[in-house]
Order: structure tokens, then sequence, then C-alpha cells
């Protein structure tokens, strides 16, 4: 994250204009291949899906039925997404 906090910033020191182009990113940047749309979104509703899990079971004081219940999942789709998420 830094990283890219560094990369991001002297891109605007650099830019040539009011906008920040391709142009102005380093060159290992540029040539970097963007991730596929795909398996970013896909990363991110996995994310997401394990924090509401992790939310409704800390809701339901760990009874998985009553977290089910609060996610509108079957319990038996919870358990699955548990043993997936690697979730107790």
């Amino acid at each position: 994250m830094r990283e890219l906090q560094n990369i991001v910033e002297r891109a605007v020191v650099m830019a040539r204009g009011e906008v920040v182009t391709r142009a102005d990113l380093p060159a290992e940047v540029q040539q970097a291949a963007p991730a596929p749309v795909a398996d970013t979104l896909t990363a991110q509703v996995e994310e997401l899906e394990k924090k509401a899990i992790a939310q409704a079971l800390e809701r339901s004081g760990g009874v998985q039925s009553r977290a089910a219940e609060l996610l509108g999942l079957t319990e038996r789709n919870l358990r699955y997404k548990l043993k997936k998420y690697g979730l107790k």
C-alpha cells in the first residue's frame, strides 16, 4: 500500500498537466498487466461475504442457525461457506 502511495505522489509531482496520465507513471507500472476484472471482483465479493458471515456469527453469539437466518442463507449453505473461507 505504501508503494502505491509513493507511486501516486510521484506521478502527481511529475505530471505534465493538471491530470495524471499513464505517461506520468513509472515504466514498471505502465508495463504491468492489469488484473482481470473478474478476478478482482470475485475477491472483493468473497471478502465482503467473509465479513458479513463473521458479523452475523458475532451477532448470533456463534449460533450458526441464527447467523444463517440473519444472512438469509440455509444452514447448509452457511456451513459450506464457513468451510470455504476457513471460518469457525
